[in-house]
């Protein structure tokens, strides 16, 4: 088995492994030209058959890890890495291949959203990157794009969320990035400063020949509100096309679950929240944010959580009409939180009742 084998449309009869033992791609994965390009990248074994130049002694596949989790890891690092250099290039004005960068993100976009049941926990489990605007980035498409599928948008849809969602904040590059990665509250100047990267992202990408449309405005128009309240423009609802709503509730869900600088990342019931407060303001489309409510609670029903009175219950029923305030099953009975609005979900319990 050599690279030459490796052509776009082949089905893999085996499993193929890396040299350190990660699976890369199950038996029957129909190759595309971004796993090719992965695998040219690894000393792969092919059915216990080594398959690169590297002189090193096979290694059976029985004795390797086969980790999903572990080969999401691995993606998602040569994602970001992948991301940090076409940042790169558009800022010093190099040419740039939006399609190899792209192919990349397809890869990890299509192992996350093969079930959907795994696929916020397979986002957020990743560890090991320090590089917050990369990886704010390539989880913003990966929810971004999960937010599409939740909806039932069309396939073509849902990856152009994941492509708005990867290059939304490149124009945060032309700020400085004391600004961007100051620990502390932004003083207004500094704030004022971190606004303009929606215009700096729009003004790069429209430079970039072939990209579709949406991609420049996603990457200005993402701190929009529907009530007029966002930036830069001050634009409202009719002004704000559809899937930038959907970016948008995206990029507040990972602004708020990911450690950044200025903070620790929370859990998903505070981003729910918080969510669920800014879709009731009217800032963000409440439809929408329903939908994604409802399907991230579905996950936790079973699950054991605490308050925010550090009292602990599980999560027995979503309600249809506000999937946020679940029913829970508590050591004094049901609590139902449409019903004591003073409760919320505040994280995940450790041991059982």
């Amino acid at each position: 088995m050599n690279q030459k084998c490796l052509q776009v449309g082949k089905r893999i009869k085996a499993d193929i492994y890396s040299k350190k033992g990660v699976l890369l791609l199950k038996e029957g994965t129909l190759l595309k030209h971004g796993q090719i390009e992965m695998l040219k990248k690894y000393d792969w074994y092919f059915d216990g058959e080594r398959a690169s130049a590297f002189k090193v002694d096979p290694v059976s596949p029985e004795h390797l890890i086969s980790s999903t989790n572990t080969y999401i890891q691995e993606l998602y690092n040569q994602t970001v890495m992948r991301i940090r250099e076409f940042f790169s290039d558009v800022l010093l004005g190099k040419d740039t291949n939006t399609k190899t960068m792209f192919d990349q993100f397809s890869v990890i976009l299509e192992e996350v959203l093969k079930d959907e049941e795994q696929a916020v926990s397979l986002i957020y489990e990743v560890k090991d990157y320090d590089e917050v605007t990369y990886r704010h980035s390539v989880n913003v498409g990966l929810v971004a794009s999960l937010i599409g599928k939740v909806l039932n948008l069309p396939s073509e849809e849902i990856l152009l969320l994941g492509k708005m969602g990867v290059l939304h904040d490149i124009g945060k590059m032309k700020v400085h990035q004391s600004i961007v990665q100051k620990p502390e509250r932004l003083n207004d100047e500094e704030y004022e400063a971190i606004k303009l990267h929606t215009t700096y992202g729009y003004e790069l990408l429209c430079s970039i020949p072939h990209l579709e449309k949406m991609v420049p405005l996603g990457a200005l128009a993402h701190h929009e509100r529907l009530n007029g309240t966002g930036y830069p423009e001050g634009r409202t609802a009719d002004e704000i096309p559809f899937l930038i709503q959907v970016l948008s509730i995206a990029d507040i869900y990972d602004a708020i679950c990911t450690e950044r600088s200025y903070h620790k990342g929370k859990s998903t019931f505070i981003a729910i929240e918080q969510l669920s407060k800014e879709a009731e303001a009217g800032k963000i489309n409440r439809t929408v944010v329903k939908e994604f409510v409802r399907y991230l609670m579905k996950l936790y029903v079973g699950k054991r959580v605490v308050l925010n009175t550090g009292e602990e219950g599980i999560v027995a029923f979503i309600p249809f009409t506000e999937p946020q305030r679940p029913l829970l099953k508590a050591r004094s009975g049901y609590l139902d939180l449409q019903k004591v609005t003073t409760l919320s979900i505040v994280d995940f319990a450790g041991e059982r009742i």
